[in-house]
C-alpha cells in the first residue's frame, strides 16, 4: 500500500528511462530535481510544501518513534553515497553533528537490532536529525548540478570503497559491509536512481505506514 509519494514512482520511471541516454542529461537532471525536492523539506529547494513536508505534518519528537531510524538511515546513505561516490569527496557528517543529534552510531544502521533501533529512536534529537537531513539534501543537489553527461556511466575506484568505511558510514558487520559491493557495482546514474531517490521513496513510505497508525 502507498503511504507516501504515490506519483513520485512515475517520475522515477521517467528518470530511469533517460538518465544514461545521449543528449538527455539536462532533462534527466531536471527530473532529478523535481523528484529529489519532494523527498526533502521545502527549505532544501526553496519551494512550496513538499511531499516530505506533508508526510511530516504533525509529527514531532514525541510521536515520530522508530521512524526516526528510517530518517537517519536514508540521510546517512544519501550523505555518503552523494559525497564520497558521486562527488568524489567526503561526507557532511561529523563528530559534532553526531553529538547534536545524540546518535550512538555513525553508520547507516543496517546492522542494528530491533532493540537498538528502539533505543536509538528514544534518544536522538528529532530537530537536529532534520537539520542534518536538510544539509545533506542541499549538498546532494549541488553535487548533481556539477555532474556531466559523461559522469552518468562513470564507476568508482577501490579508494572509494575504503572511504566508505573510514567515514564510519559502513562497518565490518556483514549486514553493513555488503553495501560497499552493492554501491560499487553501480555507475553514477545508478547511485542517483537508487540511494538518492528510489531508496528514499521506499523508506519514507515506511514512515507513512508507521504514522498512519497514529491517526
Amino acid at each position: 500500500m502507498k503511504y507516501f509519494g504515490g506519483e513520485l514512482s512515475a517520475v522515477h520511471k521517467d528518470l530511469s528511462g533517460i538518465i544514461r541516454k545521449k543528449g538527455k542529461f539536462e532533462e534527466a537532471r531536471e527530473l532529478f530535481y523535481k523528484l529529489h525536492s519532494q523527498l526533502h523539506s521545502k527549505e532544501v529547494y526553496g519551494v512550496d510544501e513538499t511531499e516530505f513536508d506533508r508526510l511530516m505534518h504533525g509529527i514531532d519528537q514525541h510521536n515520530c518513534g522508530t521512524a526516526l531510524w528510517e530518517l537517519w538511515h536514508i540521510s546517512r546513505i544519501e550523505d555518503i553515497t552523494a559525497g564520497i561516490l558521486l562527488g568524489g569527496g567526503s561526507q557532511i557528517f561529523s563528530a559534532e553533528i553526531a553529538e547534536k543529534i545524540g546518535s550512538p552510531v555513525s553508520d547507516t544502521g543496517n546492522a542494528m537490532t530491533d532493540d537498538e533501533v528502539n533505543a536509538f529512536a528514544a534518544n536522538v534529537s528529532f530537530d537536529e536529525l532534520l537539520s542534518y537531513r536538510n544539509a545533506v539534501g542541499r549538498r546532494s543537489r549541488e553535487i548533481v548540478s556539477s555532474l556531466t553527461e559523461s559522469d552518468m556511466k562513470r564507476h568508482f575506484t577501490e579508494d572509494a570503497r575504503e572511504k566508505l568505511f573510514i567515514s564510519g558510514g559502513l562497518t565490518d558487520n556483514p549486514d553493513s559491509a555488503w553495501l560497499a559491493d552493492y554501491w560499487l557495482s553501480k555507475d553514477c546514474a545508478g547511485i542517483i536512481l537508487m540511494p538518492l531517490t528510489r531508496h528514499q521513496i521506499l523508506h519514507l513510505n515506511q514512515c507513512g505506514k508507521y504514522f498512519s497508525k497514529l491517526k
